[in-house]
């Protein structure tokens, strides 16, 4: 594991009301979620050993309350669905933006576009 993942997953077993709102101001939503699943699995010894209580369940439960209440959510998924939500609508408009060569080639593939007839005229690619 990323020793700062391990790090900041330990800051948040101690105290994660004070130091999840710290981790996700300083993180991206990717590696929010990637946390949360690590809180998951922990174990409620592993947990006490890092001066927190509870299991791993409801570590998680508490820090997507808090994460809720930030973002002033209706439900405690709220947050995570409408990042991930953003995430993949950002991914698909870099996807969009593929350039394409003069030659009416894709030029991240170099692959042939084939023609298509707009309007009565006929043009490569796009």
């Amino acid at each position: 594991m990323d020793p700062d993942i391990q790090k900041a997953l330990d800051l948040i077993v101690a105290d994660p009301q004070k130091n999840f709102p710290r981790f996700l101001f300083e993180s991206d939503v990717l590696a929010t979620v990637d946390i949360l699943n690590r809180m998951v699995v922990l174990h409620p010894t592993t947990i006490a050993e890092k001066g927190g209580s509870g299991n791993g369940h409801s570590l998680a439960i508490q820090c997507l309350w808090c994460w809720q209440d930030l973002m002033e959510s209706t439900y405690g998924l709220s947050p995570v669905v409408d990042e991930l939500r953003q995430t993949d609508s950002v991914e698909d408009q870099d996807k969009t933006r593929i350039k394409r060569a003069p030659s009416g080639r894709n030029s991240a593939t170099n692959e042939a576009q084939p023609a298509k007839r707009i309007r009565g005229r006929q043009c490569r690619g796009g």
